[in-house]
């Protein structure tokens, strides 16, 4: 019993038994704190790897971050602004500038100006010798008061070239008229240009098929023909329409004529040439067998 009791004394307590635990542990912790401050930590090992550019995604965004606004770049933005609205106005006011006509009386005539592309200044249209000024009198006129005047002023002109002495320049005309139609405000001055420009272009073609009618060969005769097709298409008055015809019709006969070619002629057999007899050979030595008459007649007489 005493055995036993000694050795129950001697067996720890749980509370000795923890703190027997917590002893041990404790020393292994500071052994192994020991080691670590002797050996130095291994140095891990790195490898390279490629920096890839990052792929976009669905659903990613494709805008660049914001940047904050760079104030010389603000100043740019408004000075390009302020130059453009700049040169919208000055475009503005050239274009107004281009509208207005100014008429200038001088003597027996008028002159007429016009405004130039450009905010300011203006230019000379034209002198108009005998025209009147516009009965309203104003600072500024537009196009409606000014183009009439120089209309009539060409129109007046190229009359005055074809009624001229001598041959008319068709070339000189047809201008003067081109710069009337500039000045057409309405569909019948429109008409007239037009009809006056028909008209001295079909005189040019009547003219030209004349002059190749009277070479008389089938080409001539086709070119004349032509000439006086394209006068027809001009949309000429009846009168005119029916003269182009009449010679259309004169030439086609003449063309068919040639092509058909000239009648044959009958030939007469000419009479048989008469040979004139031949001439008698004379002969010097030989006496001719009878005497003349005249040779004769003294010897007879001399006998009796």
């Amino acid at each position: 019993m005493e055995n036993q009791d000694r050795k129950a004394d001697k067996s720890p307590s749980p509370q000795q038994g923890t703190e027997a635990v917590s002893t041990k542990v404790s020393e292994k912790v500071s052994a192994k704190a020991s080691t670590d401050d002797t050996v130095p930590p291994a140095t891990p090992r790195t490898t390279w790897t490629p920096v890839l550019p990052k792929t976009h995604e669905v659903g990613d965004s494709l805008m660049p971050p914001e940047e904050e606004p760079d104030p010389m770049k603000k100043m740019l933005v408004y000075a390009g602004a302020a130059l453009a609205l700049i040169v919208f106005l000055i475009f503005v006011a050239s274009l107004q500038n281009m509208r207005k006509y100014y008429v200038v009386e001088q003597d027996n005539a008028i002159e007429v100006w016009k405004g130039r592309f450009s905010p300011l200044g203006r230019e000379k249209l034209a002198v108009l010798p005998g025209v009147k000024p516009p009965e309203e009198k104003k600072e500024v006129y537009t196009r409606r008061d000014v183009f009439p005047m120089l209309f009539t002023h060409y129109i007046n002109k190229a009359d005055a070239s074809i009624e001229a002495a001598g041959s008319p320049d068709f070339n000189k005309i047809k201008s003067i008229l081109t710069q009337a139609g500039a000045y057409a405000t309405s569909a019948e001055d429109r008409a007239i240009i037009t009809e006056r420009l028909q008209m001295i272009t079909r005189t040019i073609l009547l003219y030209k098929a004349d002059v190749a009618a009277e070479k008389g060969t089938i080409k001539d005769l086709q070119a004349a023909q032509a000439h006086l097709g394209r006068a027809a298409a001009l949309q000429p008055d009846a009168l005119w329409a029916n003269f182009i015809q009449q010679k259309m019709d004169s030439i086609q006969e003449q063309i068919a004529s040639l092509k058909a070619g000239p009648a044959p002629e009958q030939k007469l057999e000419a009479p048989p040439a008469e040979t004139p007899p031949p001439m008698p050979k004379s002969d010097e030595h030989n006496a001719p067998e009878t005497a003349p008459d005249e040779k004769a007649a003294p010897a007879a007489s001399g006998t009796t």
